[in-house]
């Protein structure tokens, strides 16, 4: 995509702010303006239905013109084509309809001044609607001229039509939004004369409205994911960086051999970036390129899960965060169950020799195992797996990853979990934590997170990483927007229905971590309804 200098982006915004200012003149023009002198000149070179005809066109301009103009602010192709052509056809439709040549002068002077500035006019629209934009104005002049035929033959006597001659002739003036030659005398006459001029604008807009439409993504493309998992294996810091690496999300690299690339989802027109980009290099390049390539495709950039650095960043771009939760560390190296609020833990870690629990690594004949189990956990968490930001229990994501099971002394699946190398800060991850839905059964979890935490700390890693606790512990102080906040809030102390917040913390601050403040980041306080309402739209597909 071309770089656009401030200059060059003042008059596209320029000239699309004239352009929904000519669309209200356009409207006033055709109710108001009217000069017998001008009137009398135009009248004998035109008939009066192309005379009036223009004059409806000059209406449909205008509106279409008020349509398109914050589009053309946008910089989108399609809206500049469109742009052009109204002001070729408004101009000439001022003319026609009474020698207005002050209406026409403006749109001439408008139009030279867009010319130029095709280039710089380079967001897309999404392709398949835009051709099918284009099937639909094809389809509604056929509509229209089907329906408006049928109708004149059935009404002709109402309308005061006493030929197929004058049939024929009103049905293609009707093309111009011409209706002035009807008479009708009934009120289904009537009806009908008045819904000609309303379908044939409805089909036009409709047509309209598609061609803008931001692009949609249908298919994910095959990109090279084992070039990615490298990158990931060497400059991880997230295990968000891994498990998008193994579902349907999009990927993103300024070149082909960069050692660095970005994961997201597009919906709704929103471009969901997860977490931050596994990256080598500078953060501010590859951000820089980033919301270029959302920007050519007309998509919302928003960012999901930033910490550190990477919120800075953006910050310094002018985008807006609110805190999303807290990402729990275990510092390996002061970690210890000394402590009289370690009790728990130390009681739980002695249980596994007292009841004779089994741990060991994953085993794909334990595949079946693992399966009944995820069912016990989906049938007490919601029937559906959420695999947004988060990994997809399968036989491959188990038997790649560092997985875990728990057993009792007769080989029944008590839980399990599994782990992400975080290479880029010498770190261990948990992702997918699954347990029986046997409430007497207490302290599996704590058994075989123990038991992982230990074995990094032994591995020598720095950190154990518990993920995220989302809504918890949240800093008002740095949210950009407070009634979000207050919202976020109020979800985490009153809704557990449908999401245990308050208990997967809980669980989380036995192990005295560290909270590392994680945040939703988005373009403007205008976008920020639209970029929550996608994250819940995500989490729910």
């Amino acid at each position: 995509m071309n770089e656009i200098t401030t200059y060059e982006k003042i008059w596209v915004k320029t000239i699309s702010i004239a352009l929904s200012i000519m669309g209200f003149i356009n409207i006033l023009s055709a109710w108001l303006s009217y000069d017998s002198f001008r009137f009398k000149i135009i009248k004998s070179i035109f008939d009066y239905q192309i005379i009036q005809g223009s004059r409806y066109l000059v209406v449909m301009t205008g509106i279409i013109a008020i349509l398109i103009a914050p589009n053309l602010y946008k910089q989108k192709r399609i809206a500049w084509y469109i742009s052009v052509a109204l002001l070729a056809i408004s101009g000439l439709a001022h003319i026609i309809k009474g020698a207005d040549i002050e209406e026409a002068s403006l749109c001439i002077f408008l139009l030279g001044i867009l010319m130029p500035l095709f280039k710089y006019c380079n967001v897309k629209s999404d392709p398949i609607r835009v051709q099918y934009s284009g099937k639909i104005l094809l389809g509604s002049i056929i509509f229209v001229l089907f329906y408006t035929f049928i109708g004149l033959h059935f009404f002709a006597a109402k309308l005061g039509i006493h030929n197929y001659l004058s049939i024929w002739n009103i049905g293609l003036s009707t093309l111009l939004f011409d209706t002035s030659k009807l008479m009708p005398q009934t009120i289904a006459a009537k009806f009908f004369s008045d819904s000609i001029l309303i379908v044939n604008s409805f089909a036009i807009l409709i047509g309209i409205i598609l061609a803008l439409s931001p692009v949609i993504i249908r298919t994910f493309p095959d990109f090279n994911l084992n070039k990615y998992k490298k990158i990931a294996q060497k400059y991880a810091t997230q295990s968000l960086q891994f498990f998008t690496l193994n579902k349907d999300y999009l990927h993103f690299s300024i070149e082909d051999n960069a050692n660095e690339y970005i994961s997201y989802k597009v919906k709704d027109g929103v471009a969901m970036v997860i977490g931050n980009p596994c990256s080598n290099s500078e953060l501010d390049k590859i951000t820089t390129r980033w919301l270029n390539f959302a920007k050519e495709y007309d998509w919302v950039p928003a960012f999901y899960q930033v910490q550190g650095k990477f919120l800075d960043v953006l910050k310094d771009k002018g985008f807006y965060s609110i805190p999303i939760g807290v990402e729990a560390l275990i510092d390996l190296e002061n970690f210890t169950l000394e402590g009289k609020d370690m009790q728990e833990l130390r009681s739980a870690r002695n249980k596994i020799q007292r009841e004779g629990w089994i741990i060991r690594a994953f085993l794909p004949s334990d595949w079946e195992k693992v399966k009944l189990l995820d069912k016990q956990w989906l049938k007490i968490h919601g029937e559906k797996e959420i695999d947004f930001a988060m990994g997809k229990s399968s036989l491959k994501y188990l038997s790649e990853t560092k997985t875990t099971l728990l057993f009792d002394k007769d080989e029944n699946l008590l839980a399990y979990l599994n782990n992400t190398e975080l290479t880029g800060i010498n770190s261990r991850a948990v992702d997918l934590m699954r347990r029986t839905s046997d409430k007497n059964l207490k302290g599996v979890m704590e058994v075989l997170f123990l038991n992982e935490i230990f074995q990094a700390k032994a591995d020598g890693k720095k950190y154990y990483d518990l993920g995220l606790s989302p809504l918890a512990e949240m800093d008002k102080s740095l949210a950009d927007n407070t009634i979000a906040f207050n919202l976020l809030e109020l979800i985490y102390k009153k809704q557990s229905k449908y999401y245990d917040f308050k208990g997967l913390h809980h669980f989380k601050t036995k192990f005295r971590p560290l909270w590392k403040q994680s945040f939703l980041v988005y373009p403007s306080q205008r976008t920020l309804p639209k970029v929550l309402w996608t994250l819940l739209s995500l989490n729910k597909s």
